[in-house]
């Protein structure tokens, strides 16, 4: 029988597993390696373990580098609690095709460049849990679990272990509540009932007490904006390449404030070194004690924007036209809309321009 062990155990014993197991199969989170990604990919390989009567082994693997990951102020708290280092994880760049027999997708249902060089056959991916658009693919997989409706996607994965009565050791309830308060805002925001019943099954094995302080250090590490950061750093933390011609980036902190001709040249530059015809970045970020604010910044050739500005887009309004210099600010109206409403929303229309 599976004993219930802590997250640092856990995450530490699949270094091990991976370094000497002969087959394994892998979950892996999305390329921006956010919080819920991070804690999804950790949280399924660790249901998928107890469940397994044929003690087969599942690794969380970090689709990221430890360079990045350590940039991320809200990420290296949350390692700080649980007591683990950027060392203790598996990287994307550590994958090991003559071990790995399967792959398992979390907080994404679509494979991006760097995937598609990992995993080309289709039928290598046996499952997906993701709460963004549904591109309707890997449909043959078990468990396909794909809802827009929860603001975390770790939302899901907490109700596959609250139906399989799954027994946490309170680091485990600690850690998975972390990406849903930070992601919706302490359930202000993008909130559904599978959020708040996921809370509400966490907090029987949590450690905390209250919740309130650890959302309030959250908002510390997530919004403390050092305006001497590294730009190319900043822009790389929270990254998506949505193909290879067009990407886009999140950030928190005004763009609007932010952008000024030295700070668009960097993220000109950031185009250029990807080879992007087309790059978004979108921020998120705390206008008051209790209010949230967006803004996006769109860079591509002046037709194309010029196209884009026609379509009169919902919840945005123009902040800055520079169409000769090829970008195009907009404020954002509902604060709500996060970058898995704004990727397809983009995608579809890349998909239908004449200039793309």
């Amino acid at each position: 029988k599976f004993l219930k062990m802590s997250v640092k155990t856990f995450v530490k014993n699949s270094k091990l597993l991976y370094n000497n197991a002969p087959k394994c199969t892998v979950i892996l989170g999305n390329q921006s390696a956010d919080l819920d990604s991070v804690v999804s990919a950790i949280s399924l390989a660790y249901y998928f373990t107890c469940k397994s009567a044929q003690q087969r082994v599942y690794i969380p693997i970090m689709n990221s580098t430890p360079l990045i990951q350590g940039t991320k102020k809200e990420f290296i708290l949350m390692l700080d609690y649980l007591s683990l280092g950027l060392e203790d994880f598996i990287y994307v760049a550590d994958w090991k095709k003559c071990t790995i027999e399967g792959a398992m997708l979390v907080d994404h249902n679509e494979l991006d460049a760097g995937e598609k060089s990992l995993i080309n056959d289709e039928t290598f991916v046996t499952s997906v849990i993701d709460h963004h658009l549904d591109n309707r693919l890997f449909l043959n997989t078990q468990p396909r679990i794909v809802d827009t409706r929860v603001g975390s996607c770790i939302s899901l994965i907490v109700d596959l272990i609250k139906q399989s009565a799954i027994s946490l050791d309170s680091s485990f309830a600690d850690m998975m509540l972390v990406p849903i308060l930070s992601d919706t805002c302490n359930l202000t925001l993008r909130t559904h009932q599978i959020d708040l019943d996921a809370v509400a099954y966490l907090r029987q094995f949590s450690s905390l007490e209250q919740l309130e302080p650890l959302y309030a250090r959250l908002q510390q590490a997530k919004f403390t904006f050092d305006p001497n950061e590294n730009v190319q750093t900043l822009l790389a933390k929270d990254y998506k390449a949505c193909d290879d011609q067009w990407a886009m980036s999140a950030v928190t902190f005004s763009l609007v404030e932010w952008a000024n001709e030295t700070h668009m040249d960097d993220l000109f530059k950031f185009k250029r070194d990807r080879s992007l015809r087309f790059y978004g970045c979108l921020s998120f970020f705390q206008s008051g004690a209790n209010e949230f604010k967006r803004d996006l910044i769109l860079l591509g050739d002046s037709d194309l924007l010029s196209e884009f500005l026609q379509l009169n887009v919902e919840n945005l309004t123009l902040a800055e036209n520079n169409l000769s210099k090829e970008y195009l600010i907009f404020n954002v109206e509902n604060a709500a809309l996060t970058r898995k409403h704004w990727q397809p929303l983009l995608a579809q229309f890349l998909k239908q321009s004449k200039h793309f």
